[in-house]
């Protein structure tokens, strides 16, 4: 719904003057959309994730999708809520490495994210 403060949707509000590249790939323009569906750090943490949980590869073209995989996935419901709360901590993981990039001048690092 385009309520994530990124610089997107800052500059759309009339916050900011400029739109910033993306701080974990600096290859795109930043929006809450690229950095946790399409941004190359994004997608490699997904394709982690499905990988270590024998799942086929995540493809998520918004974060709504990722917000439904696990119903998805064809297994039982413990597993799904597993899932679940596995793909919302990766988001948050995502989110936060985002954040240290940007006020901490911190090295993005997919292996530490």
């Amino acid at each position: 719904m385009d309520r994530i403060a990124t610089s997107d949707a800052l500059f759309k509000r009339n916050v900011v003057n400029e739109i910033i590249w993306c701080p974990l790939c600096e290859g795109e323009k930043e929006s809450a959309v690229h950095v946790l569906t399409s941004c190359y750090v994004a997608t490699v943490i997904w394709q982690f994730i499905s990988s270590w949980c024998g799942l086929n590869p995540v493809y998520a073209f918004d974060v709504r999708d990722l917000l439904k995989i696990h119903l998805t996935c064809g297994v039982d419901k413990i597993k799904q809520k597993a899932l679940q709360a596995l793909i919302l901590t990766t988001c948050w993981c995502i989110w936060k490495a985002r954040n240290e990039a940007i006020f901490d001048n911190k090295r993005v690092s997919v292996n530490r994210i």
